[in-house]
């Protein structure tokens, strides 16, 4: 049971140990593929586009120019020179053409509108910051009002859905456009790659999925959205689809962390327990493994049962924690130990814990850390630092729950001293006794369902063995009544038949 407990927790940390970045899918903008695709928008098609006005001699003479600019700015770029100079003699020109249109009561040309933004949008690549941004928002300015002249212009569609996908947090405009101009006949491998990643990060994974397969079809190489399908087919829980992709593209990018990360979660979820942990330790060697593949790393070893090389784990894995993010990750660990008893590893994991964020640690917090120590040491028999720890605990925090069982179960399971005689023992155990029932008592009625439940099944089983049994029986009716749990009604039944024989007996 504890060990598909914990696989279960793996398969909950496996998409957000894998999801693919953001910054991954814009490396689609630095590929080949993207250039010769933006290389095409400088142009004119008229077969789908607004048809150019030859009539008109103002933009009879302005293409031209635009042309030669354009020309000279890609043999400046061919030879690692800039050729911003040459496209913003292009805006200009351009700004100029469109202000004389505006100036005589016409409406500028959408052709020469989308031109000056497509060179605006590639100055907007060439730069960063607010340069950036201003060339971008230029840019759509143009956009907008192409297609205002005309909107169906296919071209226009395309490159605003670019740009505001290269912005932060304006994918749905991205969207938008991408899909009117799919609507319009588009049919280009980045735009359905894009709107897949769009579809992924919005969970419509039937969607992205189609999306990604039509940009694969016209660009079976593209790694990127290659790794964008290996990630929906594991969302979509098709493990072994998903490990036949992530095989390709490792064999591409044998160094890729996420890759790797990502291929033991499908291992996990298949049961394939020995090639995830090959995978994450492959990871590990490789030097690039960061905090949360180091905790997974530590949850498969807890799975083998194999417990020293899983503290060892968890405890890399909070050394290369860049802050408390995980700190609940990291306690979880530490009850993972203490419950398949590795009390030892436990405390080593504490250690590591308090030493990496001594300072950084909240009240809160060092109060868990010091009762988790202390529920250690109560089973590891240390009885006076467990004591000396818990009273700690008890006197920052009176309704700490888990101090108050751990103090419980110490005075519970105490041995009276063996100088005594026997009277004096009996004494001094139902002293001990007493001491524990008000602990649990007190825990009994935090503001903690699993700890209440905790409280009253430790309290029962101490009434058991005082041969209370009414009293184990309410106790452990009011620990079913907040949670049921199978394995203390089958507990409760024993009790119940063990009275019922008393009674029968007298």
């Amino acid at each position: 049971m504890k060990k598909i407990t914990i696989l279960f927790g793996l398969l909950g940390t496996a998409v957000a140990l894998s999801a693919i970045s953001r910054q991954e899918v814009l490396e689609v903008y630095r590929s080949p593929q993207w250039e010769r695709a933006f290389a095409g928008t400088y142009g004119i098609d008229s077969g789908v586009e607004p048809e150019l006005d030859r009539q008109d001699r103002a933009i009879m003479e302005l293409l031209p120019k635009i042309r030669e600019n354009v020309q000279r700015a890609s043999e400046a770029e061919a030879e690692g020179r800039s050729g911003d100079q040459h496209l913003r003699a292009v805006v200009e020109e351009a700004e100029a053409y469109i202000r004389r249109k505006r100036n005589e009561g016409q409406q500028p040309s959408a052709n020469i509108l989308q031109i000056a933004g497509n060179v605006s949008m590639r100055l907007a690549e060439n730069a960063s910051g607010g340069e950036q941004r201003r060339w971008q928002d230029r840019a759509l300015e143009y956009f907008r009002q192409a297609v205002e002249v005309f909107p169906n212009f296919r071209r226009v569609h395309t490159n605003m859905g670019h740009i505001y996908f290269r912005m932060e947090n304006r994918r749905e405009d991205a969207k938008r456009h991408f899909v009117r101009a799919v609507e319009l006949g588009l049919n280009d491998a980045i735009v359905f790659g894009l709107l897949g990643y769009i579809y992924f990060e919005e969970g419509r994974y039937t969607s992205a999925e189609n999306a990604v397969r039509n940009s694969l079809m016209l660009n079976p190489g593209s790694f990127e959205f290659r790794q964008i399908l290996a990630q929906l087919l594991f969302n979509q829980e098709r493990y072994h689809e998903a490990q036949s992709a992530l095989t390709e593209l490792l064999y591409e990018r044998p160094n890729s962390s996420d890759l790797w990360n990502l291929q033991a979660n499908t291992f996990i979820a298949t049961d394939r327990i020995d090639q995830a942990t090959q995978n994450l330790e492959m990871v590990r060697m490789m030097g690039v493994a960061d905090s949360q593949s180091l905790r997974l790393l530590g949850d498969v070893y807890m799975n083998r049962n194999i417990v020293e090389d899983a503290a060892e784990a968890y405890r890399e894995a909070i050394e290369a924690a860049r802050d408390l993010t995980l700190y609940q990750s990291f306690i979880g660990a530490v009850r993972t130990l203490i419950n398949f008893s590795g009390y030892d590893e436990a405390i080593a994991v504490i250690d590591t814990l308090e030493g990496r964020f001594e300072d950084d640690l909240s009240e809160e917090q060092e109060i868990e850390l010091l009762t988790l120590r202390s529920q250690v040491n109560v089973v590891m028999g240390r009885g006076e630092e467990a004591i000396d720890n818990l009273e700690a605990v008890l006197r920052r925090d009176p309704f700490n729950a888990g101090a108050l069982i751990a103090l419980g179960q110490y005075y519970s399971d105490r041995t009276p001293d063996l100088d005594l005689d026997e009277e004096q023992q009996q004494v001094q155990e139902r002293r001990f006794q007493n001491q524990a029932i008000l602990y649990f008592e007190r825990a009994q009625d935090v503001d903690d369902i699993d700890q209440q439940v905790r409280a009253y099944v430790s309290h029962a089983r101490l009434r058991v063995r005082r041969q209370e049994l009414d009293e184990a029986i309410r106790l452990l009716e009011s620990a079913q009544g907040l949670r049921r749990q199978e394995h203390i009604e089958s507990y409760l039944n024993q009790i119940r038949q063990a009275v019922r024989a008393r009674r029968a007996r007298s």
